[in-house]
């Protein structure tokens, strides 16, 4: 993709090109003409010269002037009976074979008469022309020049003066892009004399407090609605808790009381991790720090031993590095709790699972059956296998969001019965 100056130029340089291809044909032309109306006009101008000097001494100049300039040619012409007026002017093309330079060379000639002291004269006249493939070329030539001098003023325009008018333009652009929503306050936008700058300053301005507006009541109706819900999802909880305690109820009825209780859990897991895709969408966890993922896998497997061996899993974690990435602690725990505890859902009792830690990446990989819907869904939300009927859909979802918001690299691959999350970041 191009930036606006470099197609400003492309639009100049194709203007000149266009202009420059037009100016060649149409300056020759216009030069020929000017060339040859003046080589006519020397030759009338000789004609008359000639005219005087046969009116002082016609004899000596009828056989010195053609010996001493073989561009003349004049002879004594009998006069006819009834004739009166001179032959009158006839200018016209021709070449003219040149011995010396062996070759045949384009001439203007005039041919016409002269009428001096009752003797008549035939006067013919030339003068040599440049040779039309020289015209053509040094005019080329010329053009060529001119249209290679006015690239260079224009690059030079386009890279220096365009540049200073536009770098109000620049100057906006890098506010935007360090402005947060969430944190900054309205950007001082730098002064300008350019009337179209200052009206995209102000919308720019008008849009940052609507979208102001709107982010602030996202984000309290988001922590309203949560704490709202988890309120009484509690209450109900524990409802059924005590319900369930109960003594004398069926067994009938403690398995109503018990698929309930799993249903409010489920209910509230849900709620959470909405309100958590919310709050990442909205860049409402804004402090970052260098978050060292070897230390936060070593303590996300030892929160989960239990469940490791409750299942039997064969767990083998490798780190080759320990690398940092910098952001918010709290969603780094997210993102990979999320795929180490998907891992150990997932996998077959007694199945494998394969940490392995490198500067760049973390890999996370667990044995399993393929998956029941189409790989490229598997980060979509509430896209999950119909066999764990408890699970949420949104725990991949929001591993996703996370390595969007921080342009970290969350992929999925299944090969040899195995499942495969890479995570990628770049190293600074």
């Amino acid at each position: 993709m191009k930036n606006l100056l470099s197609l400003t130029f492309r639009y100049y340089a194709a203007l000149a090109a266009l202009l420059w291809l037009l100016s060649v044909p149409v300056s020759y032309f216009i030069i020929q003409r000017l060339v040859i109306q003046d080589v006519d006009d020397a030759l009338l101008a000789r004609k008359t010269e000639i005219g005087l000097l046969l009116t002082n001494d016609h004899h000596q100049l009828l056989e010195y002037l053609p010996r001493a300039d073989p561009d003349v040619q004049l002879k004594l012409i009998t006069r006819q009976p009834g004739f009166k007026q001179p032959i009158s002017d006839r200018l016209y093309d021709t070449t003219y074979y040149l011995p010396l330079l062996d070759e045949w060379e384009p001439h203007r000639e005039l041919k016409t008469g002269l009428s001096v002291n009752g003797q008549l004269y035939q006067l013919r006249l030339r003068q040599s022309l440049v040779e039309r493939e020289d015209f053509i070329v040094t005019i080329t030539g010329l053009q060529t020049g001119v249209f290679l001098l006015l690239l260079l003023g224009l690059g030079l325009i386009n890279r220096q003066m365009t540049r200073r008018l536009w770098q109000p333009f620049t100057d906006v652009l890098g506010i935007i892009r360090r402005f947060r929503l969430e944190k900054d306050p309205l950007p001082d936008w730098p002064a300008t004399q350019v009337l179209e700058f200052n009206e995209l300053q102000g919308d720019l301005t008008t849009l940052i407090r609507r979208n102001q507006v709107v982010y602030a009541s996202q984000k309290q109706f988001t922590e309203n609605a949560s704490h709202e819900l988890q309120t009484p999802l509690a209450v109900i909880s524990a409802e059924l808790e005590v319900l369930f305690q109960s003594e004398g109820l069926p067994d009938e009825e403690l398995a109503h009381v018990q698929r309930a209780t799993e249903a409010v859990q489920r209910l509230a897991q849900l709620n959470k991790a909405l309100t958590l895709l919310t709050q990442i969408e909205n860049r409402q966890f804004i402090e970052d720090k260098s978050v060292h993922i070897g230390q936060l896998i070593d303590r996300l497997l030892k929160t989960n031993a239990e469940f490791i061996r409750h299942k039997q899993l064969r767990l083998t974690y490798t780190q080759s590095a320990d690398p940092a990435v910098l952001m918010n602690p709290q969603l780094a725990e997210v993102l990979l709790g999320n795929l180490v505890r998907n891992a150990i859902r997932h996998t077959p009792t007694g199945g494998d699972i394969t940490i392995h830690l490198l500067a760049h990446q973390l890999r996370v990989s667990n044995s399993g059956e393929s998956l029941p819907f189409p790989e490229e869904a598997i980060f979509e939300r509430f896209v999950k296998n119909p066999a764990l009927p408890e699970a949420t859909g949104l725990g991949l979802a929001i591993a996703h969001q996370i390595a969007d918001r921080y342009g970290l690299s969350l992929t999925y691959t299944y090969e040899s019965d195995q499942h495969h999350f890479i995570v990628s970041w770049r190293i600074n």
